[in-house]
């Protein structure tokens, strides 16, 4: 019978229920299952200690207690029961915050010692909360903040959608009179609020923490608090708890001793929830797998199970060692979760025996394991493209509107999946188009809805090709800076006017694009290189641009810039970005001014095209293995020649022969289009 040890106050009930499903023990490290909650810490010690350990329940939020990582590679499953405490958690910032402005804690005392003392306090209606972390907890505070007649706004960097106003962190800090903290403690949190921030702030903020107490130093706090810069705090939680701290000395501080969660309901919901986890763990384990009796000799073996080392190989073991010939695979996880399938062929005499192997084996490792007989196989040739999608959060119309378009275009997807950064959701999609008419029109369509929706895509033929570029070109202007130089200029020389009536009449004339070219540098006659060298230090690169060019260069790319804009600035923007080479016009200077000429060559899009071939040529890189990124007109010839044409931020129509198009403003999403990821 499965063994559990209580390690943390939780509900008799609980307790009571633990006991019908398995033995409750009260000490030693002979047991299976651990349920804790944020007093003890799951720590690698810990864990060697209890060597029979298969999970880990935390009755509550966070997880920092536990070391998770080390759980991993031990195939020690990991649960928590996220939603038991939300509500109670939401009412002590109430509390806190209640208790804080009408002085309850310094009343209760006066009050006590004969003091009758009426004044002071204030009212939560017309002040503005600031949440920080716009989850289950923020969501439910902002609720009750709403009631109070606050004025509610929020950060949270993984949501683009909420709704209350979103801010930047920064902009929290400027407009906030209260500010609460419903976020984890990790690397990126830890000392959040510090001497920095907390300058950022209105003068007289309060500050409520119900999350973790690392995210505050606590030192810095109570400086802010002595000299006025933060009013008030209100703190449940500690760096160190119980805490040894300065702010035990102050008279502005409201402290509660960790009881966020700690209500009777919140710990009936929470041992509730503590009960489910166990019991669904058990049951899976103890599920064995359905053997098929058909005579066939095709059959599929499913594994479904947490995601741990080691399943894969302990599978095919058992296929190994009896020579059971594997004819098709697939394997994905999902949040954690494996599903695993072999289409495999097994002899009449021995598929029992196979099948019970194979049962025995899922127990021991705690798998959903299912064998089915598969029928009769029907080889067919595929066409396969990779498609790739990404959005700074996973946004389901995304995926069902990508669908009905591979549906419209009669092509079949094969698999789907999810690769995660710091700041960027792709979808992977190997897709089928075997049975579709026209890919041109398909990738029209696929390339519109990402327009459309606003997220960035690719459409590319599988091929050896596909993760093996080697050599990558951009241009300069609305690519790796966001604006156009040109135009910028003009607008410090003042000249911004003539250089827009130039344009227009090149347009006008039918001009071809290097006279407009030209034409356009006429109207920066005159201009200083002193004007040069101010626009120059107002560059700013676009977002993901300096982390896209160094990954790629530790990934053996060249990479290259060629624009029509002036040396002056590629060969400075090269440096920024250690590109390997960078290609511009050179102006013609005469008395430290420009002249409003161009040295020959003139760099326009045909020239564009011309010198990324001759890179890819001098590197003897094949032209399938060259990426081109672009904006313009003057980069569609260029686009078109390279193996993946991307076309970034594009106010125009997609040509046939686009592979990608990125509408977001961030450069890392090129590395998912090349089947990469961080």
């Amino acid at each position: 019978m499965v063994r559990i040890r209580v390690f943390d106050p939780i509900s008799s009930q609980a307790v009571e229920d633990f006991r019908k499903i398995a033995d409750v023990i009260d000490d030693g490290w002979d047991f299976d299952i651990a349920i804790v909650r944020s007093r003890t810490k799951v720590t690698k010690e810990f864990i060697d200690k209890a060597s029979s350990l298969k999970l880990v329940v935390r009755a509550g939020v966070g997880l920092d207690n536990v070391d998770q990582e080390y759980c991993g590679s031990k195939r020690i499953e990991v649960r928590n029961t996220a939603e038991a405490s939300t509500v109670s958690v939401a009412e002590l910032v109430f509390a806190l915050l209640l208790g804080i402005a009408r002085r309850i804690v310094q009343r209760t005392e006066e009050v006590k010692k004969g003091t009758w003392r009426r004044e002071g306090g204030f009212e939560l209606s017309g002040k503005t909360l600031g949440i920080i972390g716009y989850g289950r907890i923020g969501r439910e505070v902002a609720k009750r903040a709403k009631s109070f007649g606050m004025v509610v706004v929020a950060y949270d960097p993984y949501l683009t959608k909420m709704d209350v106003p979103m801010l930047s962190l920064n902009e929290l800090f400027h407009v906030s009179d209260v500010i609460t903290f419903h976020i984890p403690l990790t690397d990126e949190t830890s000392d959040l609020v510090n001497a920095k921030t907390i300058r950022e702030m209105k003068d007289g903020v309060i500050l409520i923490n119900t999350s973790r107490g690392g995210i505050i130093d606590e030192n810095d706090l109570y400086d802010a608090l002595v000299n006025g810069k933060v009013s008030f705090a209100g703190l449940d939680v500690f760096q160190i708890e119980p805490p040894n701290s300065k702010l035990l000395e102050l008279d502005n501080v409201v402290l509660t001793p960790h009881i966020g969660g700690s209500t009777v309901d919140a710990s009936d919901r929470v041992g509730a929830a503590v009960v489910e986890q166990v019991r669904d763990f058990i049951k899976k384990r103890a599920e064995v797998a359905d053997t098929s009796q058909s005579k066939d000799n095709f059959y599929l073996v499913t594994i479904s199970s947490g995601d741990r080392p080691g399943i894969t190989a302990a599978i095919t073991e058992v296929l190994s060692k009896h020579n059971i010939a594997v004819l098709d695979a697939e394997q994905a996880t999902i949040q954690g979760v494996l599903a695993l399938s072999f289409l495999v062929e097994v002899g009449e005499a021995v598929k029992d025996r196979i099948a019970g192997e194979l049962q025995k084996k899922a127990e021991e490792l705690g798998l959903n394991l299912k064998v089915t007989p598969f029928g009769e196989l029907k080889p067919r040739k595929k066409k396969l493209y990779e498609l790739t999608c990404l959005t700074p959060v996973p946004r389901g119309e995304i995926l069902a509107q990508v669908s009905r378009v591979l549906y419209n275009n009669k092509a079949n997807i094969e698999t789907i999946r999810q690769l995660t950064g710091e700041d960027l959701v792709a979808l992977e999609l190997s897709v089928d188009v075997s049975g579709s008419p026209n890919i041109e029109k398909l990738k029209q369509e696929i390339m519109s809805a990402g327009k459309e929706l606003g997220f960035d895509v690719a459409l590319q033929k599988e091929s050896v090709f596909r993760k093996s570029k080697r050599l990558i070109v951009f241009n300069m202007d609305n690519v790796l800076v966001d604006i156009d130089v040109i135009d910028e200029i003009a607008k410090v020389a003042g000249v911004r006017e003539a250089l827009s009536k130039l344009t227009e009449n090149a347009a006008e004339k039918g001009l071809n694009s290097e006279q407009k070219l030209v034409q356009r540098f006429k109207a920066l006659s005159g201009v200083s290189s002193n004007a040069l060298e101010y626009v120059a230090s107002k560059l700013s690169l676009t977002k993901g641009a300096k982390e896209l060019v160094k990954q790629l260069k530790n990934m053996g790319y060249c990479t290259a810039m060629v624009s029509s804009n002036l040396t002056f600035f590629t060969e400075r923007l090269k440096n920024e970005l250690g590109l390997d080479c960078a290609y511009g016009n050179k102006p013609v200077i005469v008395e430290d001014k420009l002249t409003g000429e161009l040295e020959k060559p003139i760099i326009n899009g045909a020239e564009k095209a011309r010198i990324m071939l001759g890179i890819a040529d001098k590197e003897k890189i094949h032209l399938d293995q060259v990426v081109a990124v672009g904006n313009g007109v003057d980069d569609i010839e260029m686009l078109g020649k390279a193996g993946l044409g991307i076309v970034f931020q594009t106010k125009g129509e997609y040509k046939s022969y686009i592979g990608g198009s990125i509408v977001q403003t961030n450069l890392k999403s090129i590395l998912y289009m090349l089947g990469l990821s961080e």
